[in-house]
Formats: C-alpha cells, sequence, structure tokens
C-alpha cells in the first residue's frame, strides 16, 4: 500500500472515531471550558466534541448539544435504549465553524478557528437570560429565548 493511501485510510478511520464519539459519547466529557456539565454561562464555550447534556424527564436517556467535528451544531436526544434521534441542527456542517460560544453580549455564536466572521449566530443580541441550555424535554434555549421546539425532540420517538 503507498504512503499516500495510508495517509487516506488513517484520515478516513480518525474521522469515522470521532464521529462515533460524538453521538455515543464513550469518551470526553463536558469541556474544561465551561463550568457546568448542562449549561454555558456568558463567556463559554463549546470546541469540537464538546458538549452539554441534561436528563431526560422520563429518565429514559438524555440530551445532549454536541459541536461537532464536521461544524455542525446538534441537539440529540439518545435513549438509554441506544436510540438517537437529531432534534435541532445549525445546519453548518462544512462551513468551517470550530467553536461556538456565548457571547456577553447573549448571542450564540459559531465562528472559524481564525477568523472573527460568524458562520451562524442565534440572533439573541442583548436577549434577556444568563445561560444557553436544555430543558428536561429537549428544548434549546440561548438565554430566554426558545431555539428548538420540544415536538421535534419528542415526537414520534
Amino acid at each position: 500500500m503507498s504512503i499516500s493511501m495510508r495517509r487516506a485510510t488513517a484520515k478516513a478511520l480518525v474521522a469515522a472515531a470521532m464521529a462515533a464519539v460524538a453521538v455515543t459519547g464513550t469518551a470526553g466529557s463536558a469541556s474544561a471550558a465551561h463550568t457546568y456539565p448542562d449549561k454555558l454561562v456568558k463567556g463559554e464555550y463549546l470546541g469540537f466534541g464538546e458538549f452539554i447534556q441534561r436528563p431526560t424527564y422520563s429518565g429514559d436517556g438524555y440530551f445532549r448539544l454536541i459541536m461537532q467535528s464536521d461544524g455542525n451544531l446538534v441537539l440529540y436526544y439518545l435513549k438509554n435504549s441506544g436510540a438517537v434521534k437529531v432534534c435541532w441542527a445549525s445546519n453548518t456542517q462544512n462551513a468551517g465553524g470550530s467553536y461556538v460560544t456565548y457571547q456577553q453580549d447573549g448571542n450564540f455564536v459559531m465562528y472559524p478557528q481564525w477568523s472573527t466572521r460568524a458562520v451562524w449566530h442565534s440572533n439573541t443580541y442583548l436577549g434577556a437570560g444568563t445561560t444557553v441550555d436544555i430543558n428536561k424535554f429537549g428544548v434549546l434555549y440561548v438565554g430566554t429565548t426558545q431555539i428548538s421546539s420540544q415536538a421535534a425532540c419528542t415526537s414520534n420517538f
């Protein structure tokens, strides 16, 4: 096997492993980039593979908001049975975003690593509230602004 083929194979294996970790959570945890496992406060961020999560109301699993290595910010419903549902996504895969931060001005913004050009934002500039969190029904909030819907997360699942 040529060196370029070995490198391509190695890159593909690393990418697959990172995707598996993002969904299953078999490695990693809530990051040191934030203080609490279930929310972000202003000034905190999520980088690749980092997440916040909280248990479901029914106790059958948990909701996880994760910054994926493809640049997509995704809210998952992960059941204890192993079933997985996407509840919401920023739809920013391959757009260059590398981290999402809850800014002091109340906006939740995704940026590339070496740029101040936003890839995505929650449009919550000067909004009320102090945290980015997920309620016990799987609804994502930035401050007091609802970003996702409960129906999208829990219907037919």
